[in-house]
């Protein structure tokens, strides 16, 4: 380490070129690296939750929550199984231990334990959805289609063909349309009709499920081809329902129009939702990992502002969400901080020790933090929260190490040696208490850099930034430090001490 100064300095052409290209490297991983939020972390695991209309808790518990946690215990690296139930619903959160396997894997297990006692839970059961833990998948966008008089299958469709556009967007995950209550076939039975004709409830409900299925009908083969036959019976529009044979009366076929209105109608909508005191619908787009939210929601509103321009007059758009205003703010605002700390530090350097001083100190905070961020970006970390408040942190740090090379070269040019001596006998005095130090600063972030579990996955990024930055710092500070000293006081120091020796 003693020989740094002295090599920077006799190769100075070399050190430059290789401080260029790495200032080069660390401002491309600035601009281009994954902008996010938070960082992502994932927990291996899987929440399931099961709806069943009209089950009370009790009945959640014994029918469903029994069953399915007895299946899911069986898995390997089961942690922990909690369960919650309600009026209609419940929840069970499966958790598995943390280790160096593939998370998607045990989501499958969990899926197929599920399926595989599907056939012992009841009937009746509205949905059961499945959903991987993990926070990679935040909702970077939210939109509001809001409309009082416009009737919700046209705000379906507008839904739609907005949602298939920002699919398109590269870097969006997925998006989904909520508020939206489903369309349904509704059948208003005329009572009166059915008790004339003598066809009951029953009739009717054979009827439509004898021809709404599909019934293998076997194998044809032909020579050495074989071909499986099945009966479609599957309805394809309203009109094929509505001539539904529901029975007879007096040799005449009834069809089901004979003695009921049928009509297509939305379901109870289970939401009270609005934006503004407007009623709306949203649609929720979903980031894909190692991307940039930035670019993806510049490159999402230039769809959405056409998509507006095509809207009636009674369906109206807004923003209801968008991760890269705050995304956008962190990141501004820690620029703001670190050009304010490079001019507060820069004018108190002034004062003390003069302006030439000061620019070697003033280039070392954003050459740092550049540079780190270049390692940060190459061990699979991006801009988020709490990689930004590790910069903030470091940004505190990484100054004292020039600081101190600097005033040192100081003391040694007051003495009368040039710029070179200084630079090198300066920086050499003061090599191994710097890194000492920085070393007893960085202990205290490697234990966080080993921390287990989701919530290691989601500090490591603070101790990798912090380290990083840290240690170019050092580097920093043992070679173009005194370089640029050596450069910047050549002229007038060593003219100086030439007066001196004659």
């Amino acid at each position: 380490m003693n020989n740094l100064p002295k090599f920077s300095i006799n190769n100075y052409q070399f050190v430059l070129i290789v401080f260029a290209v790495l200032l080069i490297w660390g401002l491309n991983s600035f601009l281009t690296m994954p902008r996010t939020e938070d960082p992502p972390a994932a927990q291996p695991g899987a929440v399931v939750t099961i709806i069943y209309p009209g089950a009370s808790p009790g009945d959640m518990e014994e029918l469903i929550i029994n069953p399915i946690e007895e299946e899911v215990n069986d898995l390997e690296l089961i942690s922990e199984i909690k369960s919650t139930a309600g009026n209609g619903f419940a929840y069970i959160n499966v958790s598995f231990d943390y280790g160096n396997y593939n998370f998607d894997d045990k989501y499958d297990d969990v899926v197929q334990a599920v399926n595989e006692v599907k056939t012992e839970l009841p009937e009746g059961i509205r949905e059961i959805k499945f959903t991987e833990k993990t926070t990679t998948d935040t909702k970077i966008l939210q939109l509001a289609l809001s409309s009082e008089a416009a009737e919700f299958s046209d705000m379906r469709v507008w839904a739609e063909s907005l949602e298939k556009k920002l699919e398109q967007v590269s870097g969006i995950k997925n998006v989904d349309i909520l508020a939206l209550p489903e369309q349904q076939v509704k059948i208003l039975m005329q009572s009166d009709k059915m008790v004339n004709m003598g066809i009951g409830v029953n009739d009717i409900e054979n009827a439509i499920n004898a021809n709404n299925q599909n019934i293998p009908g076997g194998e044809l083969v032909m020579g050495e081809n074989s071909f499986n036959v099945k009966t479609s019976g599957t309805y394809e529009s309203l009109e094929e329902i509505k001539n539904t044979v529901v029975g007879s009366v007096e040799g005449k076929l009834v069809y089901l129009k004979d003695i009921a209105d049928v009509e297509i109608d939305y379901e109870e909508n289970k939401y009270l939702a609005g934006f503004n005191g407007t009623r709306s619908i949203f649609l929720t787009a979903e980031q894909k990992s190692e991307t940039n939210v930035l670019d993806i929601i510049d490159e999402a509103k230039i769809i959405i502002e056409e998509f507006k321009e095509t809207l009636p007059e009674n369906i109206q758009i807004y923003y209801v969400h968008n991760q890269a205003e705050n995304v956008e703010k962190s990141i501004n605002g820690f620029i703001n901080n670190l050009l304010q700390g490079m001019v507060l530090v820069g004018f108190v350097i002034m004062l003390a020790i003069g302006f030439k001083s000061s620019l070697v100190i003033i280039l070392a905070i954003p050459s740092s933090i550049l540079i780190g961020l270049g390692f940060v970006d190459l061990a699979g970390f991006g801009l988020q929260s709490v990689s930004i408040a590790a910069l903030v942190i470091a940004l505190g740090l990484l100054v004292d190490n020039s600081i101190v090379v600097v005033e040192n070269t100081e003391r040694y040019l007051k003495e009368g040696l040039s710029s070179k001596e200084a630079a090198i006998k300066g920086t050499k005095q003061v090599a191994y208490p710097i890194i000492s130090s920085t070393l007893t600063t960085l202990a205290a972030f490697i234990p966080i850099v080993m921390l287990p579990d989701a919530a290691g996955d989601f500090i490591k990024s603070m101790p990798v930034t912090v380290i990083a930055t840290l240690t170019v710092s050092v580097i920093l500070a043992l070679t173009v430090s005194p370089l640029l000293m050596a450069i910047l006081f050549k002229r007038k120091k060593d003219t100086k001490h030439s007066e001196n020796k004659l």
